[in-house]
């Protein structure tokens, strides 16, 4: 149960990485205050979605198989928004137009990142509610972890490379789009 909690973890957590490493490469003025606030947004949404996914394939597994293979449109929708936000602060050179200062923003791409958590959840139908708890808990402490390793390194690089900063990150959503779109 650890190594499956610790293996789900490290795969799922790689969107809010790389989310993670945009927000702070694109912003490397941010404090800690506010990169603690983003690790601890995405760790709580990767712990919450695995435990909705099993709760909700327990209780209507019909209706969510029926939905299922359109969830990872709303994930791309997501990634190509703040894409556009990021290239368009980038290209207007605004600081504030994508700002991670706005919990909105933060919360859509806790959405967006934690969407295949959600479908992750769905394998967990068979276990024990105390062991998808505890599963979905090392997910979360996994990519909170991941997430402050990530901020760190984006704010270092973002200060270091600046112009480009914001086109990276521009790229890095337009990469997690196209991800969730090709499924690779």
């Amino acid at each position: 149960m650890l190594l499956t909690g610790l293996m789900l973890g490290l795969a799922l957590a790689m969107d809010a990485f790389c989310v993670s490493f945009a927000d702070s490469m694109a912003r490397p003025d941010m404090k800690h205050r506010q990169l603690f606030l983003i690790a601890l947004v995405f760790g709580v949404f990767q712990t919450i979605m695995p435990l909705i996914g099993s709760l909700l394939i327990r209780f209507v597994d019909d209706s969510i198989s029926a939905v299922h293979p359109y969830i990872k449109y709303v994930a791309a929708a997501v990634f190509a928004f703040l894409a556009f936000n990021m290239l368009k602060s980038a290209i207007t050179n605004e600081s504030e137009s994508f700002s991670v200062n706005s919990f909105g923003t933060l919360l859509l791409q806790g959405i967006g990142t934690s969407i295949d958590a959600f479908s992750a959840g769905f394998s967990f139908y068979d276990k024990p509610f105390t062991e998808s708890l505890l599963i979905s808990l090392i997910i979360g402490v996994v990519t909170f972890v991941l997430c402050v390793a990530a901020l760190f390194a984006g704010r270092k690089a973002g200060s270091v490379l600046p112009r480009i900063a914001k086109y990276a990150g521009a790229a890095i959503f337009i990469f997690l789009c196209i991800k969730q779109l090709v499924g690779f």
